[in-house]
């Protein structure tokens, strides 16, 4: 109650190291840092064709043609399209959208942090839950549902009832007039009943050397050094 005084709750676990991050200050951060030991990025190049030369891939682009001696696919929404053009074909990725509300016109101090229901074994995520970015602003979401493309953001949003609902159940002062629509994202998910199975490391080919990294989902940017470095 100290914490969060207007949580209604029975209670609650607190997890002093969780945080949060700025996601495009860390992503440059890391262009920055591996820019300036020498790693070279090549953007608005759409991968079309791996070939396996037996001792290194050559990865052909709509624009030019690269030459490795280990691959490592991190492709995100379209790792198992890579993985399929690298002669991989396990891997499916279903496409899972989550959509977000921003909180407003309530104090500044309303939510002082980040604030998780208890979900279920098999909930294909987090729940719908609070969470301020560095700003001060406060979100609730995401919402998860299946979409038929990989960049499917807007069709057939989730009604902000449900979003209202879930606040509620926390925070019962909260109202409409206290949401509005905000940004949407989507987790590659290798289930397609949303199902828990992510996190995907894998060697497929030792020689020339191919790890795909598959279903990185959340957190898997704030997990990004530590999934590097192992």
């Amino acid at each position: 109650r100290k914490i969060e005084p207007n949580i209604k709750a029975l209670g609650g676990i607190l997890i002093p190291e969780v945080s949060v991050i700025d996601p495009v200050a860390t992503t440059n951060s890391f262009y920055l840092d591996a820019s300036s030991a020498g790693v070279k990025f090549v953007f608005d190049s759409k991968v079309i064709n791996i070939i396996n030369n037996k001792n290194y891939y050559i990865v052909c682009t709509d624009k030019e043609e690269y030459r490795f001696r280990c691959l490592i696919n991190s492709a995100g929404l379209y790792a198992d399209e890579i993985a399929s053009l690298a002669g991989i074909h396990q891997y499916t990725i279903y496409p899972w959208r989550g959509e977000y509300y921003q909180l407003i016109n309530l104090p500044h101090d309303y939510i002082n942090g980040l604030v998780y229901p208890a979900v279920s074994k098999n909930s294909p995520g987090k729940g719908i839950h609070f969470k301020p970015d560095l700003s001060g602003n406060v979100f609730l979401g995401p919402s998860a549902k299946l979409v038929k493309s990989k960049d499917d953001y807007d069709t057939d949003r989730v009604p902000a009832e449900v979003f209202l609902k879930a606040a509620q159940k926390f925070f019962p002062d909260i109202n409409m007039e206290n949401l509005t629509p905000s940004y949407a994202g989507i987790r590659p998910k290798l289930r397609e009943d949303g199902g828990e199975e992510d996190f995907v490391i894998r060697i497929d080919r030792k020689q020339p050397p191919l790890i795909n990294l598959v279903a990185i989902e959340s957190p898997g940017l704030s997990a990004s050094m530590a999934i590097a470095e192992y």
